[in-house]
């Protein structure tokens, strides 16, 4: 029996690569960011065209203030809203 959820989770956490953070000042320490995923759910999951959509919670813990973007590289952000900003703690409800 194929276990494509498998694989789709696999290119899901690999697609969230691109972590987008500016520069640090002259003479700072570098930002450290741990980053988090926990996947609520996977639908519309189509063998055919290799689409599905997912339904996630996206977190990142930066050593300092931080103000992460994010991207994915094969797919598109359906939605998301910011659900904790602390300053060095985002947490994003993403729907991509």
């Amino acid at each position: 029996m194929p276990r494509p959820a498998a694989g789709v989770l696999l290119g899901l956490v690999l697609a969230i690569a691109l972590v987008l953070a500016p520069a640090a000042p002259a003479g700072a320490e570098p930002l450290h960011q741990r980053v988090t995923v926990y996947f609520l759910d996977f639908s519309d999951f189509d063998v055919a065209t290799g689409t599905f959509q997912a339904d996630m919670y996206l977190s990142f813990h930066c050593s300092r203030e931080c103000d992460p973007h994010f991207d994915f590289r094969n797919g598109t952000v359906l939605s998301s809203q910011v659900r904790k900003d602390t300053g060095t703690v985002k947490e994003y409800r993403v729907r991509a």
